[in-house]
């Protein structure tokens, strides 16, 4: 980070610069200038507050989308057919709890008649048990959603949208899950709002087609259920909702004030965005200025004096702000607060600057739920998967490819006696611990854990990724697994009681290796007669013994001790093998 000084300070270069122009001339120019820009300076006002309607639009219509999606979501969960109800409300719970719009989700029947409401704890919302109109379910059957604007009860300080989402199985609707979704963050927006449009006295709310206020800086004025004015902006109202087309322009209040305003109708909603300014304040500066300029022309120089320094002064306390801030992200302080709010370029290097803190904050944490998934997917897969499936570089769609592999089954021997002495709890301690230990050794040989089958564990070695000692990885994961279950065996018979010993049987050759199962369910496997083989070797080889095939010795070769078995050949799918013992 640099710790360089500040030598010659912004505002003193941008004061010389000013003193050393043609002062006079600027200012007839400027005043020219004012005079001329007049259109120009209603157009960009009209065009500001249109922008603001545009924005706050498309925020309540994403305000609306998010609770609505939300409730699409939890309709999609309780129309599974696989699921149970206590799961199902699980998960309507965990949304509600979770959710910053929704508080609590209200479940009707297909009569629209109440069944069930899920509340959070700290919501004091008293929710209604009316049944829903017809209207409105054939609405949100046809829309998907419906939302539809009540009347508030008494006592109620938040106004909310009531919004309704059909619940479908096999495409008919047999139920309705809806809210009353409060509309506090709109409320606040608005607030916010009407406080900062060019630092004009200026009003930001939104209505219905009827002109009832939605949102309105004075709150009491939504809960008391109070209706808009009716003026020259409002009159085309009708056309505006009907056309969709936002719509700017001067008018006169009901109390004969002169205003501007624009109106920006909203898509899924029968709502209109309203900005409005007193026309006065809008063009007080435009006045005023005009009045500064004439005077200026006696007062030339002491005023260019007075001004440049003002002005720089300003410019370069908004610049050390954003050197500050740039400091500040440097140290990874995306949060930090930056205060600077100018109408001019270095505001945009402002919001450009916040936008970019946002972006690396969201970058970071993005990073970090990547980490993550690493490492959780690292549980199950060798980070070669996890690598591919991560960097979008691995293919999840259902099918399979033939290759050749080394399949290995590892077998507890005699678990169901050791089920039988002893509590499940201990069981399922034992298992855990040592199926952490098969897996990291599977790990560690570069291969792939398949599956968990009871108190056996499938793996294969040269997949996905094709490996041309498969063999000998496949052989010396048994072994170690061997080893650890030999050292792990002593401690458990101390404590437990229980005496481990593994069965392992071991095969090489080709199979079909891909993803397996349904679009909803798959699992990366292997099947065919190779897999068919290592798992009928499992089954003959007796605790601590490791067994494999002719196939496998002739791919290892001299690289480890085989003891051929008398005893007959295996065969699968065709294909029969000879017998080996794997000497350790």
């Amino acid at each position: 980070m640099s710790n360089k000084r500040i030598k010659y300070p912004f505002w003193v270069k941008l004061l010389f610069y000013g003193l050393c122009l043609a002062l006079i001339p600027a200012l007839v120019v400027g005043y020219k200038g004012v005079n001329e820009n007049a259109g120009l300076t209603k157009k960009n006002n009209l065009d500001f507050r249109l922008a603001i309607a545009d924005d706050l639009a498309n925020s309540v219509s994403a305000t609306l989308l998010e609770s609505s999606n939300t409730l699409v979501a939890i309709a999609q969960a309780f129309g599974e057919e696989n699921t149970s109800y206590d799961e199902k409300e699980k998960i309507a719970r965990l949304f509600v709890e979770s959710n910053e719009l929704i508080d609590h989700v209200i479940f009707y029947g297909k009569d629209g008649k109440h069944i069930d409401t899920i509340s959070q704890e700290k919501s004091d919302f008293m929710v209604s048990r009316d049944s829903i109109s017809q209207t409105l379910r054939k609405r949100s059957q046809d829309q998907e959603v419906a939302f539809k604007l009540l009347a508030l009860p008494k006592g109620q300080k938040i106004s909310r949208v009531f919004t309704l989402v059909p619940i479908r199985r096999d495409g008919e609707v047999t139920h309705y899950v809806g809210s009353f979704v409060p509309l506090t963050r709109i409320q606040n927006r608005i607030s916010h709002l009407s406080d900062r449009i060019s630092g004009f006295e200026g009003l930001v709310y939104i209505v219905t087609s009827d002109l009832r206020y939605v949102a309105h800086p004075d709150h009491q004025l939504v809960l008391d259920g109070k209706k808009a004015p009716t003026n020259s902006l409002l009159a085309n109202l009708t056309t505006s909702l009907s056309d969709g087309v936002a719509q700017s322009g001067e008018f006169q209040a009901d109390q004969g004030e002169e205003k501007i305003g624009s109106m920006k109708p909203l898509t899924i909603v029968p709502w209109t965005v309203v900005v409005e300014t007193s026309k006065e304040e809008v063009y007080a500066s435009f006045y005023y200025m005009r009045k500064v300029v004439t005077l200026t022309l006696l007062i030339a120089v002491l005023f260019a004096v007075f001004a440049s320094f003002l002005a720089s002064r300003f410019l370069s306390a908004s610049i050390s702000k954003l050197v500050d801030y740039s400091k500040k992200i440097a140290k990874r302080e995306f949060d930090a607060p930056l205060d600077v709010h100018n109408q001019d370029e270095i505001g945009v290097l402002a919001d450009t600057m916040r936008s970019t803190a946002f972006q690396l904050k969201e970058s970071a944490e993005t990073i970090k739920k990547e980490i993550e998934i690493r490492s959780d997917l690292g549980r199950y897969l060798p980070q070669e998967i996890v690598d591919g499936i991560v960097g979008r570089n691995f293919d999840l769609k259902l099918g399979g490819e033939k290759q050749n592999i080394s399949v290995l089954f590892a077998d507890v021997v005699s678990f169901t006696r050791v089920c039988e002495n002893n509590e499940p709890e201990v069981i399922v301690a034992i298992l855990n611990e040592l199926f952490t230990i098969l897996t990291e050794v599977v790990f560690q040989y570069n291969g792939t854990v398949d599956k968990f089958i009871g108190d056996c564990v499938m793996a294969f070695w040269g997949a996905p990724s094709p490996r041309k000692n498969h063999a000998q990885e496949a052989i010396e994961a048994a072994e170690e697994m061997m080893r650890y279950v030999e050292i792990g065996s002593e401690r458990w018979k101390k404590e437990y009681g229980v005496e481990m010993k593994l069965a392992i049987g071991i095969h090489s050759g080709d199979a079909i290796v891909g993803n397996i199962g349904s679009s909803s369910r798959m699992e990366y496997t292997a099947i065919g007669s190779t897999v068919n083989i290592a798992a009928r070797l499992e089954a003959l080889a007796r605790p601590g013994q490791i067994l494999t095939t002719n196939i496998t010795r002739e791919i290892v070769g001299d690289d480890f001790d085989f003891l051929e078995l008398d005893m007959e050949s295996i065969s699968s799918a065709g294909k029969s093998v000879k017998v080996f013992e794997v000497i350790s």
